[in-house]
């Protein structure tokens, strides 16, 4: 029996050219997911390492925070105001100790002081029943409104209304603890790194696992043609009318005059 060279294809079940080439596409994509994979795991163990103490701590710039002032905590002895500061508390990190900024002004560059000031909540969080505030101590909160400059719109946020009850201090800050170092690890996450940015995979493999971008713009309505669905006829027939409307009103008006 003669058979052609598609019958014995068929017979030894030998993969087509477009086969073969989807087949290596798939066989990639899988390859890039499971290096996506990889390497959140390996970045989860570099982010769950140790913390190692130094032996010689140093300082690295001031810390700035507040603190419940002496008359108020030797009256308070139950340590109300301390436990709301320790939920209100705001901290603050500069590198000098005046806690200045450069700021433009006059063509000039001058140094202006930071401002500070306790944390306050939005309606959504005061609002919400997990608050981590109490009954007695919404006592002490006032709710003030505020332009958003970004939503164009005036929201509400609690903010304390007793805040002379509390003071800055500043400390320096020091750095004590340094996180462990894995050689192992820091190799293979690089290893991953350097052949997915050689062979300019990530946009391949952002598009695999997390779908296709797309912009966060309200899409602009078309502007529709109102001649669009009118005929010729129409249209000259609406003009007439309104030059007459127009030739009506002058007339009326020049009487009136």
């Amino acid at each position: 029996m003669n058979y052609c060279a598609n019958d014995y294809a068929l017979g030894a079940r030998l993969k087509s050219k477009r086969r073969r080439k989807r087949l290596a596409r798939q066989s990639k994509e899988k390859h890039l997911m499971a290096l996506h994979q990889l390497e959140i795991e390996l970045w989860n163990q570099k982010r769950n390492l140790p913390l190692v103490p130094l032996e010689k701590p140093y300082q690295k710039g001031w810390l700035r925070f507040f603190v419940v002032r002496n008359d108020v905590q030797r009256v308070d002895t139950l340590g109300f105001f301390t436990e709301l500061l320790e939920k209100i508390n705001n901290q603050l990190w500069s590198d000098n100790k005046r806690f200045t900024k450069k700021k433009r002004k006059f063509r000039r560059r001058i140094e202006v002081p930071i401002e500070q000031k306790l944390k306050r909540f939005s309606e959504t969080e005061w609002t919400n029943p997990n608050c981590k505030l109490t009954s007695k101590e919404k006592e002490y909160f006032q709710a003030v409104e505020e332009w958003d400059v970004n939503k164009k719109c005036y929201r509400t946020y609690y903010e304390c209304k007793e805040k002379w009850r509390f003071v800055l201090r500043v400390r320096p800050y020091m750095i004590t603890h340094t996180k462990a170092v894995d050689v192992e690890l820091e190799r293979d996450l690089k290893r991953i790194e350097n052949y997915i940015e050689q062979n300019n995979l990530r946009n391949l493999q952002n598009r695999l696992v997390y779908g296709r971008s797309f912009k966060w713009k309200v899409e602009e309505k078309d502007i529709k043609n109102p001649l669009q669905s009118k005929s010729i006829v129409q249209i000259y027939q609406e003009y007439l009318d309104e030059s007459k409307e127009k030739q009506l009103w002058e007339i009326n008006y020049r009487e009136k005059t």
